[in-house]
């Protein structure tokens, strides 16, 4: 874990031992790399500032890819598979407005200063804070589900779980849920 991070997923493996499989058969040590070259998508996040929890995250997530079959709440399996990519670059490209727009949004959405793009799932951006809290965000800014941390949210969206933790928000496409205008 770097310094300044708040973020632990060792933390997190025996609370969810089936998502930290998962992660694990995908290239996950739980190191961090201190030696990490700079990433392509560095010049698209020049409205985001990185910090340290979302550095540590992306040094130790980064180019993973899980998925699961979905699940319906009955647990019947459904015809989609939900898939979570852990790409900055990613993120940044699923992004439908521009940069400064999410930013105003995702604020407000997370109520933390500071969020920044590290993961993507079946369209909807995850962004972390500093202080650890995560949300996916529908790439249209017309929903939202945020966690006090990114594990919650993972283990819902792959395993299609009920967590009380999550608080979620949905409108419908075309409406930003913040209720800020569009131009």
């Amino acid at each position: 874990m770097m310094s300044e991070s708040q973020l632990a997923p060792q933390a997190y493996v025996d609370v969810y031992p089936e998502l930290f499989a998962k992660l694990r058969a995908a290239g996950w040590t739980g190191e961090c790399f201190p030696t990490y070259p700079q990433p392509s998508w560095t010049d698209e996040a020049d409205q985001f500032m990185p910090h340290p929890t979302a550095l540590d995250f992306i040094v130790q997530f980064e180019g993973l890819s899980i998925s699961e079959p979905g699940r319906y709440s009955s647990g019947k399996l459904a015809e989609y598979t939900n898939h979570i990519k852990f790409y900055p670059g990613s993120a940044f490209a699923h992004m439908k407005t521009t940069c400064d727009d999410y930013y105003l949004d995702v604020r407000d959405i997370l109520e933390d200063p500071d969020p920044f793009p590290v993961a993507e799932s079946n369209g909807q951006i995850l962004f972390l804070t500093q202080s650890g809290r995560a949300a996916f965000i529908d790439q249209t800014l017309c929903g939202y589900n945020r966690a006090p941390n990114p594990f919650v949210l993972f283990n819902t969206y792959l395993f299609s779980v009920n967590d009380d933790r999550i608080d979620g928000k949905a409108g419908y496409f075309g409406q930003r849920i913040t209720g800020r205008p569009w131009w």
